[in-house]
């Protein structure tokens, strides 16, 4: 189990359920090598003191409104994927490979298949309005994905936002500028649900011009 400690607790239970239904049915005798006390409590540090969780970096919830203008100041994709997956509290993956055929922006709902979802089980996304937002603006560009990355049939790096963030001198992880400080996803999720219309997280109704060179393009825009 090496000295990562995250697994060593599950799969020590793991261990003494099968080797005591062993002993059960007569397949070994003895005591139990897995047990903890008396045994492998001499053997192993304490978790106690060997597991230190490690969070994201992680930006301070009253700086979010800020980051986000700022993010809307970029004409690239790999801006509006930052600013959707800040504003759905979505995973990166989810995000980056978001398929315009998972969104019914009739009733602002983004629906990620089991197959992309970490649970396995299909979730629905309640969108606010400006999510319905960026995802009709990308949706202009007809292609497989949302968020089409460089190379055809691809889409957007999963390093691309991580390095719009590094270009922007924002010392947080995609993850920690998509759930502030203190803040789970679920509760992220419904906080910006409920929270949709806030003006310092929406777009003025006044449309901006286009950036030089016409609408937002994948081959001309960088992502």
């Amino acid at each position: 189990m090496g000295d990562d400690t995250r697994y060593r607790k599950p799969a020590e239970g793991a261990y003494r359920m099968h080797l005591d239904w062993a002993k059960a049915r007569g397949y070994r005798s003895g005591e139990n090598p897995a047990r903890w006390k008396g045994h492998l409590n001499q053997l192993l540090p304490a978790l106690a003191k060997k597991h230190r969780v490690t969070h994201h970096k992680a930006m301070p919830f009253s700086e979010v409104a800020a980051f986000v203008s700022r993010l809307r100041e970029s004409p690239t994709i790999s801006a509006r994927c930052l600013e959707f997956t800040i504003v759905t509290a979505a995973r990166t993956n989810e995000a980056i490979q978001a398929k315009p055929e998972e969104f019914d922006l009739t009733n602002a709902i983004w629906t990620i298949p089991a197959s992309r979802m970490k649970a396995k089980k299909a979730h629905r996304v309640p969108l606010s309005a400006r999510a319905v937002e960026v995802v009709r603006e990308l949706l202009t560009l007809e292609k497989e994905f949302v968020f089409p990355g460089t190379r055809r049939g691809e889409p957007i790096s999963n390093m691309a936002m991580l390095s719009l963030l590094d270009r922007m001198d924002v010392n947080v992880t995609v993850h920690g500028s998509a759930l502030p400080s203190g803040i789970g996803r679920q509760s992220a999720r419904r906080l910006l649900t409920k929270f949709a219309k806030w003006p310092s997280l929406t777009r003025s109704r006044t449309r901006r011009k286009p950036p030089t060179g016409g609408a937002i393009s994948s081959k001309s825009v960088p992502a």
